[in-house]
């Protein structure tokens, strides 16, 4: 260039450049033609002033089409008085470092948004790259940790030397490195962290290591957790393996099906078998009676969708066990069951023990009291006839009565005693029968009847007393034992005491009879008595039953009655004499099994 900073000369790659319009710039100034690039104009003035090189890269920008182009410049000094301009076309190369950066840009996004530790250290243990997350984790300011060794502040004392021993064999070649690795850290506060890296060797030239990079995780939480939880399964398979009670545990599989997956000790000493055999089979197969049990779907419908249910007649079959089992059943986890049960059937015998001990005990105590009320109210009024029959003999004997108006009176003397008599029997009968099993055997109706009339007539031969039989048959037997004796004497003794008419009528029949395919003797007392009202015929034969409102009262007989015709497998009930007229007296039926 001239003095006025002309444009001498160019090559052919600048004519290329510039599409040959650098040849209608020759000999012009450089003012014209780097116009649009002023600093073009600076470096130019700047070197030929100076009288030194430059070298300066420069954008240019195309108005058209909004892109740049990259150049270097190269200014030289040729003296005296000429200043070369070299440009070299770099836009290429340029696009290059920009999408380089641009990847590096994203890669160190990415290495600081991981939620992992990045670590890459030299063949020495010097921190070469460390991401934001293992700044955070090892509790240090971004980049203070860059070529600080790791092993020195990182590693714990205590475990420092086995790790760098380690290292350094896989950096000099004498040991592979292993992909996945736990080893604790230690942070700047000092608090010790267990990570698990993933680790890689980084190689250089010729294929030589020159370090590693590692990706690491904290895993303490995690560590600390699953150590928990392990330790809680432990307990819990303690506790389950231990424990009184049966485990059973049960899967749902997808088919529907229920597999018996698990079971402890407890469940094999209560079932008495080996739960080994059943595991993974299905409980249709294993349990097939079980399965068809409402229970079954039960168990299915708690181990797909949860709940519980408290059971006390889990039943298995094919088993030793046998007796009844109280189960806990609920859903551990989605598809799975587990059932706790123990055997309750020692409690159950023992709980059904004390219930039927307080039945007998209930009973006994009520038997008691009704015993002492009849007795005392029995006992009084026959002690009450008896002292009115005694006042009334003394009060003719002071006024000089006639010895024959005595004889009333000791004949109601007389009456009475007898009376008490049979009540003191009847309570000690009924007694004996509440406390022993009878023994029953083949016995004969009709004899026993003859000779209970004749007695009941020798007792009462002062009274018009008719006792009719219609008996068309020598002998009848039935399954029973003497205690026949006292239901013929009970009946006819109510029948007789409470009778005001002047004549007693007692008919008694025998009859044979056919009830659903099956012989019955049937035996019908009636009696011209005092008759039972319809609302007291069902509750006559109960032991504390007492009838007072004119009719008859109702003793104990008829509960001895009672209770030896259930003893023989009979029946008995009362209707009236003249149908729907209860006062004209009253019929007694029974019935028994003929042999």
């Amino acid at each position: 260039m001239d003095d006025e900073s002309t444009l001498y000369s160019y090559n052919s790659c600048a004519f290329f450049f510039t599409k040959g319009k650098i040849k209608d710039f020759l000999g012009c100034s450089a003012r014209i033609y780097y116009q649009n690039h002023p600093y073009i104009l600076e470096n130019l003035k700047k070197c030929f002033d100076q009288k030194i090189d430059l070298l300066e890269e420069i954008e240019i920008k195309s108005d058209k089409n909004k892109t740049s182009q990259y150049f270097i410049f190269h200014f030289k000094i040729l003296e005296p008085d000429l200043v070369f301009i070299l440009s070299e076309d770099i836009t290429f190369f340029k696009n290059i470092e920009f999408s380089l950066k641009s990847e590096r840009e994203r890669a160190n996004l990415y290495l600081n948004t991981a939620e992992v530790i990045i670590l890459a250290l030299d063949r020495k243990g010097n921190i070469i790259l460390l991401n934001k997350k293992g700044y955070e984790v090892l509790e240090y300011n971004e980049g203070e940790l860059i070529e600080k060794n790791w092993f020195e502040l990182c590693i714990p004392p205590f475990k420092k030397d086995e790790v760098y021993s380690v290292f350094t064999r896989i950096i000099n070649g004498k040991l592979e490195i292993t992909e996945y690795f736990e080893n604790p850290i230690i942070s700047r506060t000092g608090k010790e962290k267990l990570i698990a890296w993933n680790n890689q060797i980084l190689y250089g030239k010729n294929n030589q290591i020159i370090g590693t990079i590692s990706s690491g995780e904290d895993i303490t939480l995690k560590h600390y957790t699953e150590k928990r939880l392990e330790e809680s399964e432990n307990k819990f398979r303690k506790i389950i393996e231990n424990m009184p009670m049966g485990v059973h545990i049960y899967q749902l599989n997808k088919d529907g099906n229920l597999n018996f997956i698990g079971a402890n000790p407890a469940a094999n000493k209560i079932l008495k078998y080996d739960y080994k055999k059943f595991l993974g089979k299905n409980i249709e197969d294993i349990f097939p009676k079980f399965s068809e049990t409402n229970q079954y779907q039960k168990f299915k419908e708690i181990a797909k969708n949860g709940g519980f249910i408290h059971n006390e007649t889990l039943v298995f079959d094919k088993l030793p066990f046998n007796g009844v089992l109280e189960s806990f059943n609920f859903q551990t986890s989605h598809n799975q069951l587990v059932s706790l049960f123990m055997d309750i059937t020692d409690r159950l015998t023992a709980e059904k023990k004390i219930k039927n001990s307080m039945k007998k005990y209930k009973i006994a105590y009520n038997r008691a009291e009704f015993y002492r009320d009849l007795f005392v109210h029995d006992i009084n009024n026959i002690l009450q006839c008896i002292l009115l029959a005694l006042e009334m003999t003394v009060n003719f004997s002071n006024k000089g009565g006639h010895p024959k108006d005595n004889d009333l009176y000791i004949k109601i003397i007389n009456e009475q005693v007898i009376r008490g008599k049979v009540l003191v029997q009847n309570i000690n009968k009924l007694s004996l029968l509440d406390k022993i099993e009878m023994e029953i055997k083949s016995i004969g109706l009709i004899q026993p009847l003859r000779k209970t009339i004749q007695r009941v007539k020798d007792i009462y031969r002062d009274k018009n007393l008719v006792i009719e039989t219609d008996i068309p048959y020598q002998e009848i037997h039935i399954n029973g034992n003497d205690f026949i004796i006292d239901i013929y004497e009970n009946l006819l003794f109510n029948s007789i005491k409470h009778n005001i008419n002047n004549q007693i009528r007692i008919k008694i029949k025998i009859s044979k009879i056919i009830i659903k395919k099956e012989k019955f003797i049937k035996l019908e007392f009636e009696d011209n008595a005092k008759g039972i009202p319809d609302i007291e015929k069902k509750r006559i034969f109960l032991k504390s039953m007492t009838i007072s409102s004119g009719a008859r009262r109702i003793g104990i007989g008829l509960s001895i009655v009672k209770k030896i015709v259930d003893r023989f497998k009979g029946r008995i009930w009362v209707e009236d004499r003249v149908e729907n007229k209860y006062e004209e007296g009253c019929r007694f039926i029974l019935i028994f099994p003929k042999l």
